[in-house]
């Protein structure tokens, strides 16, 4: 049998409260490994189905089978849809320590997050790579955090080789990249959702992989220096 997640998981609970005084929780079943299990539905939509707009070079297969980051996805559009992404919104985190994080930001950047949870804690084979590197990253990390999180970890990774961690950087954004690409083409053509929340958050953490991109050089020497 499956147990919980351990208290180091990521997020959680997540709850956002609404300007116009609405208010939705999310909670975040783990399975042992600490990959998201979103609740089962009897149906879920065809756009979640794994060849439907399938990222090139995807490992998984099957014809029946679903995309873990889009059913992983799939969970929060219910409660997001019909929602603007620029309204601003108060939103709380609990991590698996039980601690608890707060920030007032508009509603794309909090629905980053969840994009964030379907790419690195679903089982994408992409997000399964990098998913250790996040251990240890608060609720609510700005790119900068997130940033200095994942260059510490390749570097890490490939014990201190600089060029190596540049490389496998570039490697990972471009292949992020392309899942939420292949995301945003499931959501807009198989599903009419109202309201820019959604589509938007994932734009935003697309907008954080080209930075990441652009920032690789700063970001390695802030934590090695100059050395090369």
């Amino acid at each position: 049998m499956d147990t919980p997640a351990p208290r180091a998981s990521w997020y959680q609970e997540l709850v956002i409260r609404f300007p116009d005084g609405a208010r939705e929780a999310f909670f975040i079943e783990r399975s042992r490994s600490g990959t998201h299990r979103p609740t089962k539905r009897a149906q879920p939509a065809p756009w979640t189905l794994l060849e439907h707009h399938k990222c090139p070079g995807c490992p998984l297969a099957a014809p029946d089978r679903f995309c873990p980051a889009a059913l992983s996805l799939e969970q929060t559009l219910d409660k997001l849809a019909g929602r603007i992404s620029y309204e601003e919104v108060q939103a709380s985190a609990v991590d698996g320590d039980e601690r608890t994080f707060r920030v007032t930001w508009p509603l794309q950047k909090v629905g980053a997050v969840f994009v964030q949870l379907a790419v690195f804690a679903s089982g994408c084979p992409v997000g399964m790579r990098y998913k250790p590197l996040l251990a240890g990253l608060q609720p609510f990390a700005t790119n900068e955090e997130l940033g200095k999180h994942l260059v510490a970890g390749l570097l890490k990774r490939h014990r201190g080789a600089v060029e190596e961690c540049r490389k496998e950087l570039e490697t990972a954004m471009e292949t992020l990249r392309t899942v939420l690409l292949h995301l945003c083409k499931r959501l807009a053509q198989d599903r009419a959702l109202d309201g820019d929340a959604v589509p938007n958050a994932i734009v935003t953490v697309d907008a954080f992989a080209a930075w990441i991109s652009m920032q690789a050089e700063h970001l390695i020497q802030g934590i090695c220096g100059n050395r090369k």
